[in-house]
């Protein structure tokens, strides 16, 4: 049997790691999708010919 104290930690820590992701998230995508997308543009030009 577990105890109630180590079950309610655990959904303490679960809650806290929830709330600190999805804010982290929010920050960091958009600037990474930004430049996986400008390497990706570059990448097509290079290999198309273009200037």
């Amino acid at each position: 049997m577990r105890d109630r104290g180590v079950e309610t930690n655990a959904r303490l820590t679960g809650y806290v790691a929830v709330v600190l992701a999805l804010p982290l998230g929010f920050i960091l995508i958009p600037p990474v999708l930004l430049k996986l997308g400008s390497i990706g543009y570059r990448f097509a030009r290079y290999y198309a010919g273009g200037n």
